[in-house]
């Protein structure tokens, strides 16, 4: 079918995964978003020739070059096909490849975009972009980031040179975009790459086409440093009368640092400065029109507006629960705890519950609906505020689908949990304290039937719970047992009845004595249960407890294990260990014992970011031994994927760090036994920079 596609059509379906968005290309972060593509673009022109021949153009329109094989291969098919250089339109460069680049560029004279580093090296050659700058005519030109530490030499002297004549030089270049970064001067202080190169200001300041030039406050301190910025951005603004200034990553309202600057600039010249949220910016021709709107389209406020006004009354509610569920949905997941509200945070964004609660009494009870779906108290203070509402809307339990209480506090005593769970009719997750009454009051209330998380907390024997309780939940799914009961209390399994747990899946341990987990493998049926949770810290010694019960067992996440342990799970597939064992490889990784006949997939949790390079070497030495002598295909004959949960990235971002890092040769010596490793995102190593 493709065959009978004109060369216009194929060329319009071909471009999109051949062609690289301006956000990738003018990507000023710490680490390159090229560093983490896993697939190359290229691979759709291998189908035919004439897919080659349509789509060379839009696969040469952007070049990214990140290493020295790639720019020599860059620069071997342009002079093989020197016509192939006319398609290139835009360059990002992420380090100095010597002559190579220079071959490249001189067969290339439609670039109008140039994205470069000056983040040079005295062991680097630049001579070959340095004589790229002289060539080039670009309207738009980006620094990528700056280096995190203040360096000098030659190599880079040379290079801001040549930046500065070609910026004076070139006729076209309307946009000038700084990297936003800072680069650290003293302990104290850093500072943004246009103080860190003050020439490229003043070099600006002499340009003839400049319109537009974007930078990052000044996040220093250091008085001295703001005077400074002030001083030379006023010289920059002087000398060029339609140039505007961009601040990136700044609050021009709230920013202290962004009004330090400010401040040094004469007022005459503010019309002139803005945010990169003023839309208005985005295209260079238009900077000086301003935007221009008609009374006659715009929408007047009706106070007495309502929406859905046709629809019967369930209908509008239900469309607003709708509308409600997704519009206070966050968008991206908490990177702390906030334990403020009595919703889930972790689900709900806050900033848009209280805007929503404030519009009208029918959108307020829309969002209480909603949010009532996830209820978490974790503090008094917040038990109040529920409390409170819940007293003038006591029917909003009846929404409520997940209900996490943390019973350690005062006010949240067991009667309260049985009270707000007797409102309940479907729950599906619950963390509770149980008694001897309360889960009694959940199987009563509908919930049994539904249930499929359940979180049981217990702090002390007379409680009143027994395991016995755990009847009578068919579709448990989940369960998490945090029992702290006396180290010398026992549980005898012939006085307990057998309780079916037919969906029970994943079952977590958090801290339990081993005599009431024996207890319970002994008087639990539990045919689909296949993972265990035992990271915590004090579920150390847990496995000898499940013998009876481990050749059920498929996946297993634990803090540590022993020796022994090995042995303990014959039909583990999936490993996980959280234990950070630094420098000092542990025994049930060393011995020769260590090894297993079924298991697949194993994950290492770890921590290699140190300031004490020594430590971070032995470290490294440490996993050396780990993945390369007590692994081996020998000893985990089914071993296919090694997952490293390292805080920080794994692999390398570009050739500087390659040479240094060992995990690329420890990912290909793994990969000739047939074992792939893998970072925290799922990512293989792609020895594309070599």
């Amino acid at each position: 079918m493709a065959h009978k596609l004109a060369d216009e059509l194929l060329k319009d379906i071909l471009s999109p995964p051949l062609l690289v968005p301006d956000d990738m290309f003018a990507n000023r972060d710490a680490v390159s978003p090229f560093s983490k593509v896993d697939r190359s673009a290229a691979d759709v022109l291998l189908v035919c020739k004439r897919w080659m021949r349509v789509g060379t153009p839009a696969l040469y329109h952007t070049v990214v070059l990140r290493s020295m094989a790639q720019a020599k291969a860059l620069a071997s098919a342009l002079r093989r096909c020197p016509d192939f250089g006319t398609y290139i339109r835009r360059l990002r460069v992420e380090g100095s490849y010597g002559e190579h680049i220079w071959q490249a560029v001189k067969t290339a004279p439609n670039i109008t975009e140039l994205c470069l580093s000056l983040t040079v090296y005295s062991d680097v050659k630049v001579d070959g972009m340095v004589k790229s700058i002289a060539m080039l005519n670009p309207t738009r030109v980006i620094l990528t980031v700056s280096p995190e530490k203040k360096i000098k030499n030659k190599n880079q002297d040379a290079l801001i040179a040549a930046l500065c004549k070609g910026i004076k030089k070139w006729s076209q270049m309307h946009t000038f975009e700084f990297s936003g970064s800072h680069t650290a001067m003293k302990r104290w202080e850093k500072r943004p790459d246009y103080l860190l190169f003050p020439e490229l200001l003043e070099a600006l300041s002499g340009s003839s086409s400049v319109e537009v030039v974007r930078l990052a406050v000044c996040s220093s301190s250091n008085i001295l440093a703001a005077d400074l910025a002030g001083s030379m951005l006023t010289k920059l603004l002087t000398s060029r009368q339609f140039v505007r200034l961009v601040f990136i990553k700044a609050n021009i309202h709230g920013s202290w640092e962004h009004q330090r600057i400010t401040d040094r600039i004469p007022q005459t010249f503010l019309s002139r400065i803005s945010t990169d949220t003023d839309m208005t910016l985005s295209k260079p021709n238009n900077l000086l029109v301003a935007p221009t709107t008609s009374v006659q389209h715009q929408f007047l406020p009706n106070p007495f507006f309502k929406p859905f006004q046709a629809m019967d009354d369930a209908t509008r509610e239900s469309i607003l629960a709708c509308v409600a569920e997704h519009a206070l949905r966050r968008d991206h997941p908490l990177s702390y705890d906030l334990l403020d509200k009595w919703y889930d945070l972790a689900v709900y964004d806050s900033a848009a519950a209280e805007s929503w609660l404030q519009v009208n009494t029918e959108w307020k009870m829309a969002a209480l609906r909603v949010l009532a779906r996830r209820i978490v108290v974790h503090d008094d203070a917040v038990w109040a505020g529920l409390n409170a509402l819940l007293a003038s809307h006591p029917n909003l339990l009846r929404y409520t689908t997940s209900l996490r209480l943390s019973p350690h506090w005062s006010t949240i005593t067991p009667a309260v949990q049985s009270e707000m769970l007797s409102f309940t009719a479907k729950l599906v997750d619950a963390r509770i304290t149980p008694t001897k009454t309360l889960l009694d009051v959940l199987r009563s209330t509908g919930s049994s039937a539904t249930l499929q998380s359940l979180e049981l907390v217990v702090n002390r024997w007379n409680d009143g719970f027994s395991l016995i309780q755990l009847s009578g939940f068919p579709a448990l799914e989940s369960l998490t047992l945090g029992i702290e009961y006396p180290a010398d209390d026992t549980i005898s399994a012939s006085e307990l009845p057998l309780i079916d747990l037919p969906r029970l899946r994943l079952l977590t341990i958090s801290r339990c004595p081993l005599c009431v987990l024996t207890a319970f493998m002994e008087t639990h049926h539990l045919p689909a249960w296949t993972t265990l949770d035992a990271s915590s810290y004090r579920a150390v010694s847990f496995l000898p407890s499940i013998r009876s019960r481990a050749q059920l067992v498929r996946t297993v996440k634990l803090w540590r294990m022993q020796t022994e342990d090995w042995a303990t799970l014959p039909a583990m597939e999936v490993l996980e260990l959280c234990e950070n064992f630094g420098d000092n490889v542990p025994p049930y990784l060393s011995e020769p014992e260590a090894a297993h006949s079924n298991l697949r997939i194993l994950r290492f949790h770890f921590n290699r970011y140190t300031h004490n390079r020594p430590y971070k070497l032995a470290i490294e030495q440490a996993w050396t031994r780990v993945l390369s002598v007590y692994i081996t295909h020998a000893k985990f004959p089914k071993l296919e994927t090694i997952q490293m949960m390292s805080e920080e990235a794994l692999w390398p971002t570009n050739e500087r760090e390659i040479k240094k890092s060992v995990w690329p040769k420890l990912a290909v010596d793994l990969q000739e036994q047939g074992i792939t490793l893998l970072d925290r995102d799922g990512r293989v190593w792609r020895p594309r920079l070599r």
